[in-house]
């Protein structure tokens, strides 16, 4: 999930770009170029987003399984789409997301739910 996650996390960058410039600061984004960021982050997300559900198939029976897969697929090419738009503010929509995902899977895993 961490290395899901670190993919995710190249968005962050692309709320300030011309900033980051300014101040001469070596960003990701700004080594690569706005296109090929947006083009890892994808090809990431799309490799450890099937290993870490992977990893979760014997926390989850598997109708909940393929739900979750399902959501967190879509909710995850959602946020690098809006990333573009607004990055800082789809970074932190992105962090609470799957800091709820954690939170879920401990409670599940525990018997709670």
């Amino acid at each position: 999930m961490m290395m899901l996650y670190a993919f995710l996390a190249i968005t962050k960058d692309f709320k300030d770009i011309e900033g980051d410039k300014k101040h001469k600061k070596h960003t990701f984004v700004i080594r690569v170029g706005h296109e090929w960021a947006i083009q890892v982050a994808l090809v990431g997300t799309l490799i450890f987003y099937p290993l870490t559900m992977y990893f979760f198939y014997n926390i989850f029976d598997k109708i909940s399984m393929v739900v979750l897969m399902s959501l967190t697929f879509i909710a995850s090419l959602y946020e690098i789409g809006l990333a573009v738009e607004n990055g800082e503010r789809v970074f932190t929509r992105i962090r609470i997301f799957f800091l709820s995902l954690i939170i879920i899977l401990i409670v599940y895993s525990t018997g709670w739910i």
